[in-house]
């Protein structure tokens, strides 16, 4: 999937959840994922070209990351974008 492609559906994602919900929470696959990737906060955060600080606010919940960096995290992580929002497959491949 491009870039393009995926920064699209991240955002469909994003405008998924907030209609529904009205309101913005964590992204439930966020440190399952980077944990199962074998990675640190830190580590992630340099590899996705991002402080620490602003990731740690993503994985829990305090702020939302833009379409953009949700797309590069799952490209880094190499999971979609809705096993970011969703949680990683029990299966171990990609959704």
């Amino acid at each position: 999937m491009t870039g393009a492609r995926l920064q699209a559906r991240a955002e469909a994602i994003i405008i998924d959840h907030e209609i529904h919900t009205g309101k913005l929470t964590t992204l439930a696959g966020l440190r399952p994922c980077r944990e199962r990737a074998g990675m640190n906060l830190k580590e992630l955060a340099k590899a996705a070209g991002i402080c620490p600080e602003t990731y740690r606010s993503w994985e829990t919940g305090k702020t939302w990351p833009s379409a953009f960096h949700l797309a590069k995290l799952a490209t880094v992580l190499g999971v979609s974008i809705e096993e970011l929002y969703l949680g990683p497959d029990p299966e171990g491949g990609t959704t």
